[in-house]
């Protein structure tokens, strides 16, 4: 089965080789990329759980490895399995690298040292029920009441 989802490799921001975090536009195609890793790693789960084979690394990876964040945790959802969103943490932060920056660059916009991404609705055999009963709780605004909710949280 051929992957649905974008590959990094054709359809990522490859001509954003260093992220200049005081940059709008570069903030938002990293924290696009970061969801992107939510939906791929969902896709990879569903393709190797149900016949589809995962060719060894995740290819999942390129969307925040080429950021440099490395994957802290995946949430999972305890009703059908489904990952929904992850945890990223900036591989190189300090908070004496922090704090040593922060002073040379007063005012300037410093990486986050953690991020938490979450991915939407998915139309997809394993997971759209869940999905839909999630919308349905956005509608009613009784979100707060999800599984999910409370695992982000």
């Amino acid at each position: 089965m051929a992957c649905k989802r974008k590959s990094f490799k054709v359809d990522g921001p490859l001509h954003l080789t260093r992220v200049d975090w005081s940059n709008s536009s570069h903030r938002s195609s990293v924290a696009a990329c970061l969801v992107e890793g939510v939906y791929s790693r969902e896709e990879e789960r569903q393709q190797c759980c149900h016949g589809g084979d995962s060719g060894g690394a995740l290819a999942s990876s390129a969307w925040w490895e080429s950021f440099g964040f490395q994957l802290n945790q995946v949430l999972i959802d305890d009703k059908d399995k489904s990952i929904f969103g992850a945890v990223y943490e900036l591989k190189l932060w300090s908070q004496a690298q922090a704090q040593a920056q922060a002073q040379v660059e007063v005012g300037k916009p410093q990486p986050p040292k953690l991020v938490i991404a979450f991915r939407g609705t998915l139309i997809e055999k394993r997971s759209w029920l869940q999905d839909f009963r999630l919308d349905r709780h956005i509608v009613q605004n009784t979100l707060h009441n999800s599984n999910r909710f409370l695992d982000g949280l």
